[in-house]
């Protein structure tokens, strides 16, 4: 049986595709790449656009971190922490390259099998990495106030952002 979410994206792919670019457009992130993972969202905003997310129904299905070595962060927090990633804003976000991002499946939500409705499944998904994003990353090992979460949404691999992460 072909999950809910899934069905609903493939059928109103041009409509959702069009609604997640107006999204990325009105917060001013891009993803790290082409397709939809690492969007990278300040930690005061993430609240707010994963609320956005959930309004179109698309689900967050991992979140990574990111080190925003902005040079206030170099002097407070001896940023950068990680490795590599895209300069947005003039501000240049360090991949962290942790072991054991956070992973909705890992709280028991298989996206690719649910048969919730597609938009309480979103609600779902969102709620358990907001909750990541505003209070889990403190109590990870490699916590720092400068680590900002980059989210992966579950779309379809095929769809591309049109707008290239490493442009300032």
């Amino acid at each position: 049986m072909a999950s809910p979410y899934w069905t609903r994206l493939a059928e109103s792919s041009a409509e959702v595709h069009g609604d997640l670019d107006r999204v990325l457009e009105r917060f001013d992130v891009r993803p790290v790449g082409w397709g939809y993972i690492d969007i990278i969202v300040v930690p005061s905003r993430a609240e707010q656009f994963l609320a956005e997310l959930t309004r179109i129904g698309i689900a967050t299905c991992i979140v990574t971190l990111w080190c925003e070595a902005s040079e206030i962060n170099k002097q407070r927090y001896g940023c950068p922490h990680g490795m590599g990633g895209p300069i947005r804003n003039g501000v240049w976000f360090s991949e962290m390259c942790e072991r054991d991002p956070f992973r909705v499946e890992d709280l028991g939500v298989d996206i690719s099998e649910s048969q919730l409705d597609p938009f309480a499944l979103a609600r779902a998904c969102n709620e358990l990495a907001l909750g990541f994003a505003t209070t889990g990353i403190r109590d990870r090992p490699e916590y720092s106030p400068c680590l900002a979460p980059g989210f992966w949404l579950a779309v379809p691999e095929d769809w591309r952002s049109d707008a290239a992460a490493g442009m300032a």
